[in-house]
């Protein structure tokens, strides 16, 4: 049976020293990865503290070939949380040990145009119960004196073809402008105009690397390493007016993506953070560089009547609205637009017209103004698809398709809360087409509908 969480978080409080066999962990593979790395198989770990929530053990291991160093030890959870999926072991390999193991003791030259501090040796059982043994490194960036230090690792890809995916999220590593890292890779790392280039740290970093052969078992003339793609994670300071008095982006995060790093760097710019729509609605947007298109997104369930009018003015029908999805897109090149758009559980027109699995579209677009519509509608036992449109400079029309044969005029008067006229009560036409306008300031609910032999409309004043 897995082992439960729940004892390992006793065993983890259990006392300032950490001992863990390979048959507790109940982890298939486990025994002759330990056997390889430690001592008697067993995991051993001295002046241990412990991260319960997170799963992590630290403190000093001792490895075959090298005395006690820093360890940082993962435990995975299964999806549910409950039980022990796999396992994660980070060693600091010291000068004086046996280094790291030969299969992959080349991967390292890779990493040389970095100036490397110390390596690790990282192994461990994935959730899929293979066991895997790769390698990390600190790099003395942006100076040898920098503390923490950044720092990468990676398991061996698949195939040994592909590249090696090294990558980390670190403690924020200050940095006095973006131009410290051409010491990383050399371009022309900018910032968009308006986005505060003081206080900035390094927070991670991502390299696709595929490194060269062994030098040992490699002929003359073997391709050495070659940097595929670099991706740099930074966290900013301060607030970036994008849209001058409509939209203001806070708690920034930005990061670059490198093509090519070490032959003809392709840099990106990628800038994210915190639209506050409203005092109750804030949106996490993304905006990509160099054509500032916006996007965000945000779940739940929230009134943004107030919103709608604030960013586009009022719009009939959407004054009290209660939305169960909102994304935000804007393009904030030459021509400016924005648009919001939201998923609805209902929409009220009139009184007895309610539509259901609402999707609605508002832009602007210069100093116009439109919104869409789709919708579902019941009528009797029949489901309709509804559309509608809506500009600044006119009213509210929905048009639906009946399918085949039709719904009958006296279902869809009916779901209105309307008679059939008495002209039309004999007959009571299938229609195939429907069209309704609506004039809120009117309160008129005008409709226009066709049969397969004829057609006919006519205008409802509904009652305040």
């Amino acid at each position: 049976m897995p082992l439960l969480i729940s004892d390992l978080k006793t065993l983890l409080t259990s006392g300032p020293e950490l001992n863990i066999s390979p048959d507790y962990l109940e982890l298939e593979n486990a025994g002759p990865l330990f056997h390889r790395f430690f001592k008697d198989g067993q995991l051993h770990v001295k002046d241990k503290s412990a991260d319960l929530e997170a799963l992590i053990a630290e403190g000093k291991v001792p490895i075959n070939g090298q005395a006690l160093s820093n360890a940082h030890i993962i435990f995975i959870a299964d999806n549910a949380g409950k039980y022990l999926a796999g396992i994660r072991v980070d060693v600091t390999l010291l000068p004086e040990g046996a280094g790291l193991p030969s299969e992959i003791a080349h991967v390292p030259a890779a990493l040389d145009p970095l100036e490397r501090g110390p390596l690790h040796l990282v192994f461990g059982i994935e959730p899929d119960g293979s066991p895997r043994v790769g390698l990390g490194a600190e790099l003395l960036f942006p100076t040898q004196a920098t503390e923490p230090h950044p720092y990468v690792w990676a398991y061996p890809p698949a195939k040994p073809t592909q590249p090696w995916n090294f990558f980390g999220f670190f403690k924020d590593v200050s940095l006095d402008s973006t131009d410290q890292l051409n010491k990383i890779c050399s371009g022309d790392f900018k910032l968009p105009d308006g986005v505060p280039s003081k206080g900035l740290t390094l927070s991670a970093m991502a390299l696709d690397v595929v490194p060269g052969p062994d030098v040992v078992l490699s002929s003359p003339g073997a391709m050495s390493s070659q940097w595929l793609s670099l991706g740099i994670g930074l966290k900013l300071s301060g607030q970036w007016e994008i849209w001058p008095g409509v939209l203001k982006i806070k708690e920034l995060d930005g990061s670059f993506a490198v093509a090519d790093p070490r032959g003809k760097p392709t840099i990106s710019v990628v800038i994210g953070g915190r639209v506050n729509l409203t005092e109750a609605i804030d949106v996490d947007v993304t905006v990509m560089l160099p054509g500032k298109s916006l996007q965000g997104s945000l779940a739940g369930t929230l009134r943004v009547g107030a919103l709608l009018e604030k960013m586009f003015g009022e719009i009939p029908l959407l004054e009290n609205l209660t939305v169960s999805r909102l994304v935000l897109a804007a393009e904030l090149g030459s021509e400016r637009g924005y648009f919001l758009d939201l998923d609805l559980e209902h929409l009220s027109i009139t009184e007895s017209l309610q539509l259901s699995k609402v999707g609605l579209r508002v832009a602007k677009e210069a100093d116009k103004v439109a919104a869409t519509i789709s919708a579902a509608w019941q009528v009797g036992k029949t489901a309709l698809t509804v559309t509608g449109t809506w500009s600044s400079t006119g009213g509210w029309i929905f048009t639906t398709n009946s399918p085949d044969p039709g719904i009958t005029l006296t279902d869809m008067l009916s779901a209105m809360s309307l008679s059939t006229p008495d002209i039309l009560r004999a007959v009571s036409p299938r229609l195939t087409t429907l069209n309704l306008a609506y004039q809120p300031t009117r309160r008129a609910l005008s409709i226009q509908a066709k049969t397969n032999h004829f057609s006919f409309a006519f205008t409802s004043f509904l009652s305040s």
